[in-house]
């Protein structure tokens, strides 16, 4: 039901939406903003959003993307809409906190919300998106998450991106985690201890 009144009465009224998320305590991710992919008026108003709020990467999501969202919801409105992701791992992070105040603010400049004066910023982000599932690192079984990244770095195809260690088992060699393709490291799993299919990497991959 609230998802109902706000897709149909909240959203109409609205010039411009932002949802704004960190990876809570199980993920990290990289700075980065997100909109619905497509052509046409409301995409470019997706785009112009997610250059004003001025994140390094944009993510556009295409068919792996849940319609189940607020991104969702604002497409079917026809309302420009971007979606942002800014750190996790259960932290408050300076950086982030900083990359939300400026990036809301000149959103809100774009959108004529402020009074004039300050001059309005709009950058130009690395573009990315996700393939496929491949994106994907999951864990093959349970054990202990030895990652070797952090978010934020490229990697190629091959490349070991860690282990998943089996404590209860010494005699099992560790798993190792090599990446399917080359990308982008944009989120890493941050659990200790994980279980099977836990998701440990996701890349994204630049579009052309």
């Amino acid at each position: 039901m609230i998802a109902d009144w706000l897709q149909t009465v909240i959203l109409p009224l609205c010039d411009g939406a932002i949802d704004i998320h960190a990876g809570g305590r199980v993920t990290n991710y990289a700075p980065l903003s997100m909109i619905n992919g497509g052509e046409g008026a409301l995409y470019e108003e997706n785009l112009a959003l997610a250059r004003a709020f001025g994140a390094p990467l944009l993510w556009q999501l295409g068919a792996l993307n849940d319609a189940r969202s607020v991104n969702g919801a604002a497409q079917m409105a026809k309302v420009p809409m971007m979606a942002c992701e800014l750190g996790g791992r259960g932290d408050v992070e300076p950086t982030m906190i900083q990359i939300a105040h400026d990036g809301i603010k000149n959103v809100m400049r774009y959108l004529g919300m402020l009074p004039d004066g300050v001059a309005l910023i709009l950058s130009d982000p690395r573009r990315v998106h996700s393939v496929d599932r491949a994106n994907s690192h999951l864990a093959p079984h349970s054990g202990l998450f030895d990652p070797l990244l952090e978010v934020g770095v490229d990697v190629k195809q091959g490349d070991l991106g860690g282990w998943v260690r089996d404590p209860f088992d010494l005699s099992r060699p560790p798993s190792e985690i090599r990446f399917a393709r080359s990308g982008h490291l944009a989120i890493r799993g941050t659990r200790g201890l994980v279980g099977p299919d836990d998701l440990l990497f996701g890349l994204v991959t630049d579009m052309v």
